[in-house]
């Protein structure tokens, strides 16, 4: 099998186990909220309970001017600070241990690629740490998604405690309000905003430091690597932009990196040299051999081959080293062998038939740059 082909599969079964951790620490995450949400709801129920009437219409017009309502805006921001602390420390935490565990991964998987090991140089230690807490996603870096989440949680709590007193909510109508009811699963309640909140900065973050992780690792290993190729998850979930990107090769310094949006599940897959253009460029001298041809046969004679053996694996590998990339379906071809409904369900009806009848590419349906979907009117195909 082309090493490409095989690096490719690898890499995207290590994403599916990259999705499931995901999953897992979002649980976790969730379980955090939770337990913050027991101690906010049952010191609120006392503080209500001790507010008089004045306090009451004080604290309904968004303002904390008497004992009672400074005391329980306190308490609120206290409780918010505690837990996007904890968030913070755990995301960072184990974002870190992700970035050092997802370089070691790609070095593993680049020698079960090749078939064995090229003394792949790895990245500093301190330069993968550094994606965790430096390296803005979507715009901004980790502390600020974080903080950006705290002020829209007490947001939410303080304006459904206020908007319950103005009603002439009784206080347990005003818990219920912030909970959510058993019922719905609570996901009716002011507080489940923030859960979602931290769901998709959960999931984003995470594909966004394993894909960062392992870009640095591709980076230090630039004489292998020609490209990175965009591959995107094929499924009903899959969005426009990753639809579009889907299969689209860029620099290994330069493009679009995941994620493309939130909950992006994206990945970038590297794409090989061909063997004669890294004989050509040479490879970096740390590896033991500037030629690639000698290093094979060195390590090749570690493992005790004989002369024979060296040169029949040697021209093998040379032959598997053919610098193209993959020829897996792109998401527009596999898109196109499922059934008309389920392509309705993907791009809706218009869109849906337009893209049957050969009018459009899945590129056009969407903004390359910005990733925002164009409407029917703007593709010329409102009724």
């Amino acid at each position: 099998m082309p090493v490409n082909e095989n690096l490719m599969d690898l890499i995207i079964a290590h994403q599916i186990f990259l999705l499931r951790f995901s999953e897992s620490h979002r649980k976790k995450i969730l379980a955090l909220f939770s337990q913050a949400d027991a101690d906010l709801t049952r010191q609120l129920r006392d503080r209500l309970d001790r507010l008089g009437p004045i306090d009451r219409q004080v604290f309904g017009r968004g303002l904390a001017t008497t004992r009672r309502t400074l005391a329980l805006r306190d308490m609120i921001r206290e409780l918010n600070s505690q837990l996007t602390g904890d968030l913070q420390k755990n995301l960072r935490d184990t974002l870190r241990d992700l970035a050092s565990v997802e370089v070691k991964v790609a070095d593993r998987i680049f020698d079960q690629a090749i078939g064995l090991t090229l003394n792949n140089p790895l990245p500093a230690p301190a330069l993968v740490a550094a994606v965790v807490t430096s390296e803005p996603f979507r715009g901004q870096v980790l502390r600020e998604w974080v903080k950006d989440l705290s002020r829209k949680r007490l947001f939410d709590i303080t304006t459904a405690i206020q908007l319950g007193i103005v009603e002439g909510q009784t206080n347990e109508e005003i818990i219920r309000r912030l909970r959510g009811t058993d019922a719905r699963g609570r996901l009716d309640g002011a507080l489940s905003i923030s859960h979602r909140r931290a769901e998709v900065l959960v999931r984003t973050a995470i594909n966004f430091i394993g894909n960062a992780a392992r870009q640095k690792f591709y980076e230090e290993n630039s004489d292998l690597i020609d490209e990175l190729r965009w591959t995107s998850t094929l499924d009903s979930k899959t969005s426009a932009i990753c639809q579009a990107r889907d299969k689209l090769v860029f620099p290994i310094d330069s493009g679009p990196r995941p994620p493309a949006h939130p909950n992006c599940r994206s990945l970038m897959v590297p794409v090989l040299k061909s063997w004669e253009d890294i004989l050509g460029s040479g490879l970096k001298p740390g590896r033991g051999s500037t030629d690639i041809d000698r290093l094979f046969r060195q390590q090749l004679r570690k493992r005790g081959l004989n002369p024979a053996g060296i040169e029949r694996n040697t021209r093998s590998a040379s032959g598997d080293f053919d610098g193209q990339v993959p020829k897996s379906l792109s998401y527009q071809d596999w898109l196109r062998r499922q059934s008309a409904g389920f392509q309705n369900t993907v791009l809706g009806p218009t869109k849906g038939k337009a893209f049957r009848n050969g009018e459009f590419e899945l590129d056009q349906f969407v903004n390359m740059e910005t990733g925002r979907e164009f409407t029917l009117n703007e593709l010329g195909l409102a009724p």
